[in-house]
């Protein structure tokens, strides 16, 4: 990685950063060294017009990789992304009886997003109740399911998403996930949706020991990061 010394304009102090950085960052002058050769940069001075003190070729190259480093890191002309992990806000959640899977609506994110994006999801919640399968879904622009988390089709998996499982014989440890949103993942809005879905046969009419607890003093994260937005 070339490398952009900063210094005053007497000298003193001068210390390499490994990160890029911009040289009208600074209101003095800075010292840029590409390869070997080395020049001064007046205040002010962009790396892009800075050929008059360093190979061309060389100032281009670190030029782009300066233009990388923003995009990625939420730096100068990049955004680093949108993130929304605001609490869900959907209070505690009664289910009832659900013969077929069902999505939820009120346990969903929508985010900003566009085709061929990636997008990481990270839910964080209580739940209650064994009566019920829980699973999470991409929703398509209509509304309908395009994919369970569970399994990436269109089709869940038979014990939901294994992370939700309800059993107390086992303990779900939940992380991470990315997926590349496709065309028909993206609304009419330009927002891509991830929503809870759940089966409940079993659920007796007035049974209200099955909750997912999103809200009303248990707060419920349903992360979801566009990293490439």
């Amino acid at each position: 990685m070339k490398r952009l010394r900063v210094c005053s304009r007497s000298g003193r102090g001068a210390f390499p950063y490994t990160v890029l950085l911009d040289p009208s960052t600074f209101g003095d002058a800075a010292l840029l060294d590409v390869g070997t050769t080395s020049g001064m940069v007046a205040a002010g001075t962009t790396l892009a017009s800075a050929s008059a003190h360093a190979d061309q070729g060389d100032v281009s190259t670190l030029a782009a990789a300066k233009t990388y480093t923003d995009q990625h890191s939420g730096g100068g002309g990049g955004s680093g992304g949108f993130i929304n992990d605001d609490p869900v806000g959907a209070g505690i959640v009664v289910l009832t009886a659900a013969a077929t899977w069902t999505v939820l609506p009120a346990v969903s994110k929508a985010i900003p997003c566009a085709t061929g994006h990636r997008v990481l999801w990270a839910p964080s919640f209580l739940r209650g109740g064994t009566a019920f399968t829980l699973d999470a879904a991409i929703l398509k622009a209509d509304g309908s399911v395009s994919r369970y988390v569970s399994t990436g089709t269109s089709s869940p998996g038979a014990e939901g998403y294994a992370p939700f499982c309800n059993n107390p014989a086992y303990k779900g440890i939940a992380g991470l996930r990315m997926f590349v949103i496709r065309a028909e993942e993206i609304d009419p809005d330009g927002n891509v949706t991830i929503a809870a879905a759940y089966i409940a046969p079993s659920i007796d009419p007035g049974d209200t020991s099955n909750h997912l607890y999103l809200g009303g003093g248990y707060d419920g994260y349903w992360l979801m990061w566009d990293v490439d937005a």
